[in-house]
């Protein structure tokens, strides 16, 4: 995790933010639920844990903590390096942590690739080490923090990120600048989009349109003070399209073609990091002002992060832009369980635009 938020022993007034937990696809805010003091930090920073495992104690400043330390479930906790708190009450390890971080994703793989969870991983590029020579100890071999800090306290030999590689046959050398672990976000991006492609035969069907009707209803809107764009008008279109061609509209699941009845348009908007994918719900029941509204909203909430779960689910049909970065065409991957995305591609100088169908 980036920020922290709560240190040990620190009182906090309800609502207050306790720490950031990092998924799949987003981060979220963890709130406390009651006025108190964050008595014990369970799971270290950057610790990989199952969701409903206790991550601390809140409680009151003078509160017996054993039958808080009672009700926690050790065996969640017994893969997490760092913090334990006994049934006595008091903590073992460190306790100077002051945000927790859970990644699901960053788990040991079937690929053999070395996973560590976000904190370990900042931790060994800060120290130049390579994490393929730390000893694990975190949940289905994910090496944690504390493995980082524990192999360079020892003087392990683990390596450097950054070296020469031995020559080629040809005589050049590669040397590594920098050496980059993904996110949570990331990996969950590869390992779908990769999985999709390998599994769903692509086939993109591009087509030139001409934009000039578009661009003419864009600039009236704004004369008449109303804010329409481009890519709502295509949003719209895309619905009403989609009610004429409903086997588009549709899921594969469990080896079923799911036809939907709501066209629900998922926009991929670019994140740092990553990449997320909003979806407006029943685009065919609402005008383009509409559809422009909503979108902004969405819009915002994911590029100031705070967007939930609820704003991304829900999608029969993806709409990828990338007209805005000045690409022309290009072969959009599917996003399942949905069958088909739409890939847009700029307005051209000549007054057309490239429309690929995946």
């Amino acid at each position: 995790m980036e920020r922290g938020t709560v240190d040990e022993g620190e009182s906090v007034a309800a609502d207050d933010v306790l720490c950031v937990v990092e998924s799949e696809k987003t981060t979220a805010d963890v709130e406390a639920r009651e006025a108190g003091v964050l008595r014990r930090i369970v799971v270290p920073e950057g610790g990989v844990v199952e969701p409903g495992t206790a991550i601390g104690i809140l409680a009151g400043p003078d509160d017996e903590l054993a039958p808080y330390a009672a009700r926690i479930d050790d065996t969640a906790l017994d893969a997490v390096a760092g913090d334990r708190v006994d049934r006595g009450g008091t903590a073992t390890g460190d306790c100077s942590a002051s945000a927790v971080g859970s990644d699901p994703n960053s788990g040991a793989s079937a690929g053999g690739e070395v996973r560590a969870s976000p904190g370990a991983r900042r931790a060994a590029e800060e120290a130049g080490v390579d994490l393929a020579g730390i000893d694990d100890s975190g949940p289905q071999g994910v090496i944690t923090e504390a493995d980082v800090e524990r192999a360079i306290e020892a003087g392990a030999e683990v390596g450097t990120r950054a070296g020469t590689a031995a020559p080629a046959s040809g005589g050049a050398e590669r040397t590594v600048v920098e050496a980059r672990g993904l996110s949570g976000m990331q990996r969950t991006i590869a390992e779908r989009l990769g999985g999709s492609y390998r599994e769903a035969v692509h086939v993109t069907l591009g087509r030139e349109y001409d934009a000039t009707t578009p661009r003419a209803v864009t600039r009236a809107g704004t004369d008449a003070g109303v804010d329409v764009a481009l890519t709502d008008l295509l949003v719209k279109v895309v619905g009403e399209t989609l009610g004429e061609f409903p086997a588009f509209n549709a899921l594969f699941e469990d080896g079923e073609h799911r036809l939907i009845e709501e066209v629900n348009v998922g926009l991929a908007v670019d994140v740092d990091g990553g990449l997320v994918t909003p979806v407006l719900g029943d685009v065919r029941s609402k005008s383009a002002e509409a559809v422009n509204r909503e979108r902004s909203v969405l819009t915002e909430r994911v590029h100031s992060g705070e967007f939930t779960m609820d704003d991304l689910g829900g999608g029969t049909f993806t709409v990828s832009n990338l007209g805005l970065f000045g690409v022309d065409h290009f072969d959009p991957v599917i996003d399942p369980p949905q069958v088909t995305i739409l890939g847009v591609g700029r307005v051209r100088d000549d007054g057309r635009m490239t429309l690929s169908l995946s």
